[in-house]
């Protein structure tokens, strides 16, 4: 098409060019047309599906509430009264059943409505049947399901109303907690998963400290032997009145952590991690706990001078723990280790060298299997020349004396 047809007013013949280029234009709008009508199909399922959340959450709210009111219920009632909706097996009686019905009459409507009405749309399999069931079937059925869920609740609130005497009887660092006490009853935490919490948070501040740049202040050589999980803080969980808080943890410094230590580790945490993770959990600050430093043959896992508090060496009950007898760092022992180790291999190869030396000398001997030591009766005689045997004998053939 010529530039001067693009801006004409005449309409374009049936054949040739402008014919081609005007199917081309009724193409591309059929084109959009089947976009538009897609975008809108995919913006009335997200209606559907906003709908669908919204009354979820209403009848979970509602569900809920109906939970907390029958717990409330049974608080309030004494054990006796309470067993008295069960039978021997632990089903709920009639009239059980009749106050839940009516306590949560709502919210079993509610779900019954949005099943009758969306449930097709989200299982398209089911549309047989959600149209031939009837609504007293469906509202029994849901009742069904939630008496269950409610026979599940109750036996667990009587559960932790049988365990509640047991708790109050459990021994809080050595001592009773009985009624008048005041104190809170904790459950500890076993040491593996204290371990696994402790190499959990060294592998993160691990991947901080080598992603710092070379010439950061806290990337010096010296802090490296300070990440080892064995000189990390203990965590344990966090309570209140006796009550466990979800999502938060509580940390425990060891007295014996030295001031540039306990800076080193603050520093290091406030670095951006390369790997973030959504599941951090704020740390509130514990009481610090008095505990020695680890014991371990490994160097790796000692603590180096700088990381203990000389006030905290220096009491009495803490003398024993005097890594400062070592008069130098793991780093410095570990060194030396390997030089004595390597000398001791120097001394091996030199008298390997002169074992060797030896056996040539006497003959290509060979040295005893039990103990490495020569055995002159063991070695084989050295090969005797035919001159040599000429000479030992007298003229008439004889062996010379």
């Amino acid at each position: 098409m010529s530039s001067t047809n693009l801006h004409t007013n005449s309409v374009p013949t049936t054949t040739g060019p402008s014919a081609l280029s005007k199917n081309a234009l009724i193409l591309y709008l059929n084109e959009l047309a089947k976009q538009v009508t897609a975008l809108r199909d995919e913006n009335n399922q997200l209606k559907m599906a906003q709908e669908w959340d919204q009354v979820q959450i209403a009848a979970l709210e509602v569900e809920m509430a109906g939970i907390n009111n029958m717990l409330n219920n049974m608080k309030a009632q004494p054990m006796q009264e309470a067993s008295k909706g069960e039978d021997e097996e632990g089903e709920l009686d009639e009239e059980m059943r009749k106050r839940l019905e009516l306590n949560n009459d709502l919210g079993i409507k509610t779900v019954c409505s949005y099943i009758t009405s969306k449930g097709a749309a989200h299982v398209p399999a089911m549309v047989p049947v959600i149209a031939a069931i009837t609504q007293e079937d469906l509202y029994d059925r849901v009742s069904k399901c939630f008496q269950e869920m409610a026979k599940s609740t109750h036996k667990a609130v009587k559960k932790e109303e049988s365990v509640e005497p047991m708790l109050a009887a459990m021994t809080v660092n050595g001592e009773e907690a009985g009624e008048g006490t005041g104190k809170e009853v904790k459950r500890e935490l076993k040491k593996l998963v204290k371990q696994s919490w402790q190499k959990g948070k060294c592998t993160i501040w691990q991947c901080k400290y080598d992603n710092l740049p070379a010439d950061h202040i806290l990337k010096d050589p010296k802090f490296a032997p300070a990440l080892t999980y064995m000189l990390m803080s203990e965590d344990d969980n966090v309570y209140e009145v006796g009550e466990l808080v979800m999502r938060k943890y509580e940390c425990h410094a060891p007295m014996y952590h030295s001031t540039e230590l306990t800076n080193f580790y603050t520093s290091l945490d406030k670095e951006k991690d390369p790997a973030p993770t959504s599941q951090y959990l704020p740390c509130v600050q514990g009481e610090a706990i008095d505990i020695p430093p680890p014991t371990t043959n490994q160097l790796k896992n000692k603590a180096c001078c700088w990381m203990i508090d000389l006030a905290w060496l220096a009491k009495e009950e803490n003398i024993k723990y005097d890594i400062l007898s070592y008069e130098e760092d793991p780093e410095d022992l570990e060194a030396k280790a390997k030089k004595m180790k390597q000398e001791k291999q120097n001394i091996k190869k030199k008298q390997d060298i002169k074992k060797k030396m030896r056996l040539d000398e006497d003959g290509n001997g060979k040295a005893t299997a039990t103990g490495g030591k020569k055995d002159k009766h063991s070695r084989k005689a050295a090969p005797v020349s035919t001159a040599a045997l000429a000479a030992t004998t007298d003229a008439d053939g004889d062996w010379s004396d």
